[in-house]
């Protein structure tokens, strides 16, 4: 695979199609998943740049917002920094630049009840769609705190990193 120039966060369908461009499978699940879900960083992404900001003390979750029918596989020698879930890859970076997640660290309430409205996707067993905006509202404020620190963590990741620029001519 050709090493991006330019560094990229890829949410969900972009995590999927970080992973498609990787010659990696994405195969349809037989039931989505949607709503707060607990995932926890990787040794590897406790020492990742951006998935740092993020890391907890060993053994603590994180809740995440799902939204998805796909789920992806590990590409070849990408790093797995956030599992969880029976949709084990929840987020991973390609070489040094690249991050891809299936999680929507973007997402609140607001926005779940939105999706929920316009996507009839089969829900989860159990689940309604009342059931689902709550759970999202109930943990909206750990999930703007948590995904502050990381979008963050990206810019932050951005500013340290040299920029090449072109010749003068």
């Amino acid at each position: 695979m050709h090493q991006s120039p330019f560094p990229s966060f890829n949410i969900c369908l972009g995590g999927e199609l970080l992973a498609a461009a990787t010659s990696t499978r994405v195969i349809r699940r037989q039931r989505p998943q949607i709503g707060i879900y607990d995932l926890h960083t990787t040794s590897a992404g406790e020492q990742d740049p951006v998935f740092a900001a993020i890391a907890g003390e060993q053994g603590e979750t994180i809740p995440a917002v799902l939204f998805h029918q796909e789920e992806m596989e590990l590409p070849d020698g990408a790093e797995l920094l956030l599992t969880g879930s029976d949709a084990p890859i929840q987020g991973y970076r390609v070489g040094e630049f690249a991050w891809g997640t299936q999680f929507h660290p973007e997402s609140d309430a607001a926005q779940v009840a939105q999706w929920l409205r316009a996507d009839p996707l089969r829900l989860p067993e159990g689940k309604t769609d009342d059931s689902i905006t709550a759970e999202v509202a109930e943990a909206d404020a750990d999930l703007i705190r948590i995904n502050r620190a990381l979008a963050h963590s990206f810019v932050d990741f951005l500013r340290r990193r040299p920029v090449d620029r072109p010749a003068a001519v």
